[in-house]
């Protein structure tokens, strides 16, 4: 047989290279980036060919497998190098499989570190972590991280380009203003990170559930965002912005101690995720949501049961009902100005506006009581803060809201410039308030009725919130969905049988927002993070995104999320909230201090030893050490809590905590409900 010429020996072999360079299935292919010799990534097509994510081993092309091989739906990239370091040995591989007819690639790594030379690392990067498996999504708004969403700076460029330090900079990082922090997975909530763009309705995100609910790989690996890398040195004119990244090791303390591998004990780098991804998530929708039908639908017998009847014999006086209040009050002023005595969070002079707490109904309570007076002096209020709304398109919504402050600034020796915003809780509290009243006299009203739903209209489109306690502005605090909600659920209440169809069409769009803000706040721990630590932290909270909150659960500033939760399971009937109520109930004593009390009625009371106020021992942040900064709150009275190892050990004051109860502590014991379905079918028409 002839010998086939060189030229036509090249085609075939370049032929077939490019038939091993790609995977697919009937929903997504993925295919590998950069040439023979110096693949740099891969890209994630869905089943139209419309690109969804795109992955580099190094943000800026450093990382490159040498060739690619591809098995049964596998492609497996071998002989990574890096420019300028680390040293990877030759068991180093990245490997991209597809699962079935599943979308959603799973992604493992396994890198082997020879060497790394910090001083190159830096001259190239500059003073950033090391990072890995980088994917860019240009435009996001929102970073999805754990559960909350943080605004990138193309959405707000207060939280990580503010000039604040301190207390004032809970989301960007200390090492680097164009990055986040970096903490370690094992604290997260959610095991997620992904980028959300709301106008092209596209979500991708990294998903660690997996390898929590397995092999407990990730729980050492972090996660941290970047809005713009420049290269130098070896890697001069190369750029990438707008990108996730995993990193290692993670940052301790997460904001602050930027570490590098420690080699040999921090030479392996190996784990797994799924690339979650999704072309139907407007802004109206939720990722949170999305993660939690995924985790559902992949690892549900993984999941933590709850017990079909929950002993709430722990509750603490002021939090059992004594009854119906009487006479609840209405806000008869919805303004303050801030003077030289209360200027602790904003500057003297500064206007602050607030609204209707989002428990109970007592506006309306106030009209069938013939209260005038209070009413009078809220209608006067509410006349002078309707010409403050400001009104704008958002995503192609025309909204009306109202800036947090309404005038002057935060403190700007603690927060820098840029305290004030749209995107502030305070505006379903007031929304609250003018829904009420106008629910009192509709016709006398009409004047509040556009007011009211341009903040709907503003729910729609606010994707997240900032400044919802104003000692943290730049970051979102999950109580955010009780006036969320609330404000929803009493839309779709009043307006769900409206004689015009444009309020029915908004009722339902109150009903599908209660549900997308109740799990847009719904940082909770589905499964235990760590199971080398001492307590179980399924069904706890995180409260805030902040750094000082990082990896600690809550229960004082957490609970009105039960609330939210159950208030809307209600309404929609979503069977994980289902579950997620009752685990809450069975575990929230877990969050009580470590004080003893003659009765749990007692410990609420103002008679409660060492504690002589009526609050009940609810900690606001309970951990180990200032790596993830509970330790202020209460370092010697919190239960024994740590969500990660890079927490150091509790101080335990009182043993170790028992578990959660006989049906959470193994697998597969008796549910609420059975393993929960697909998603909640909306509001319930009676």
């Amino acid at each position: 047989m002839r010998r086939l010429s060189t030229g036509l020996a090249l085609l075939l072999c370049l032929a077939a290279c490019g038939r091993a360079q790609s995977i697919k299935n009937s929903a997504v292919s993925v295919a590998a980036l950069g040439s023979p010799g110096a693949f740099t990534g891969f890209a994630v097509r869905n089943g139209a060919g419309t690109e969804v994510a795109r992955v580099s081993f190094g943000s800026l092309a450093n990382v490159t497998a040498a060739r690619v091989t591809a098995g049964p739906q596998r492609l497996t990239f071998e002989g990574l190098s890096a420019v300028p370091t680390p040293k990877l040995a030759a068991a180093s591989r990245i490997s991209v499989a597809l699962v079935g007819e599943e979308p959603y690639p799973e992604v493992s790594f396994d890198l082997r570190l020879a060497a790394f030379d910090v001083a190159a690392w830096q001259a190239a990067f500059g003073k950033t972590a090391f990072h890995f498996l980088a994917m860019s999504q240009p435009g996001a708004l929102i970073f999805h991280h754990r559960g909350w969403s943080i605004m990138t700076p193309a959405l707000d460029p207060y939280c990580m380009k503010n000039d604040a330090t301190g207390y004032g900079r809970q989301i960007a990082s200390e090492w680097n203003t164009d990055w986040t922090y970096a903490p370690a997975v094992g604290g997260w909530p959610l095991a997620t990170m992904g980028l959300w763009s709301p106008g092209e309705k596209l979500y991708a995100a990294y998903d660690f559930h997996g390898a929590r609910l397995t092999d407990h790989s990730e729980k050492d690996l972090a996660g941290s965002y970047c809005w713009s890398q420049t290269g130098a040195g070896a890697l001069a004119g190369r750029s990438a912005k707008e990108f996730v990244a995993i990193v290692w090791p993670y940052a301790r303390p997460y904001r602050v101690g930027l570490r590098y591998p420690q080699l040999p004990a921090q030479g392996t780098i190996a784990s797994h995720f799924r690339l979650l991804w999704s072309l139907d998530m407007p802004s109206d929708a939720d990722p949170t949501y999305f993660v939690h039908q995924y985790v559902w639908g992949h690892y549900g017998d993984r999941l933590p049961s709850v017990p079909r009847v929950v002993d709430l014999s722990w509750l603490p006086d002021t939090n059992r009902p004594g009854g119906f209040p009487s006479r609840p009050g209405i806000p008869t002023g919805l303004t303050s100005r801030i003077d030289a005595d209360n200027a602790r969070w904003w500057e003297p002079g500064a206007l602050v506006f607030g609204g209707e707490g989002w428990d109970g109904d007592p506006i309306m309570l106030a009209k069938e009581q013939g209260r005038t007076r209070e009413l009078d002096a809220l209608r006067a209020a509410v006349d002078g803060i309707l010409p403050r709304a400001k009104r704008q398109a958002i995503l192609g919504e025309p909204i009306v809201a109202w800036q947090q402050c309404l005038e002057g600034e935060g403190k700007l020796d603690m927060f820098g410039h840029g305290v004030p915003t749209i995107h502030q809780v305070e505006n379903w509290n007031l929304g609250l308030a003018l829904l009420d009243l106008y629910r009192t006299d509709p016709q006398a009203g009409a004047k509040l009725l556009p007011y009211v739903d341009g903040l709907l209209r503003f729910t729609k489109v606010a994707l997240t919130t900032r400044n919802d306690y104003h000692d943290v502005p730049a970051a979102q605090f999950c109580w955010s969905a009780a006036p969320q909600t609330s404000f929803c659920l009493r839309y779709w209440f009043a307006f769900r049988d409206a004689p015009d169809a444009e309020h029915r069409a908004l009722a339902e769009e109150a009903c599908k927002l209660a549900h997308s803000m109740l799990y847009r706040n719904l940082t909770m721990w589905m499964s235990d993070s760590d199971p080398d630590d001492n307590l179980d932290s399924a069904f706890l909270f995180e409260p805030n995104a902040g750094i000082s909150w990082l990896g600690a659960a809550c229960a004082n500033e957490v609970w009105c999320v039960a609330y939210a939760a159950a208030q809307v399971y209600v309404e929609t009937g979503d069977p994980y909230l289902a579950q997620y109520v009752y685990g809450i109930c069975e575990r929230w004593n877990q969050m009580h201090r470590n004080e003893y009390y003659p009765s749990p009625n007692a410990s609420g009371s103002t008679t409660g030893p060492r504690r002589p106020r009526a609050a009940a021992p609810a900690t606001a942040g309970c951990g180990g050490s200032s790596s993830c900064s509970p330790g202020r709150w209460a370092p010697a009275a919190c239960a024994c809590w740590r969500a990660k190892r890079g927490c150091s050990p509790s101080v335990a004051t009182g043993g170790t905590p028992a578990p959660a109860s006989t049906a959470t502590a193994g697998r597969g014991a008796a549910r609420s409900a059975s393993t929960p379905p697909g998603r909640a079918t909306g509001c319930r028409s009676t």
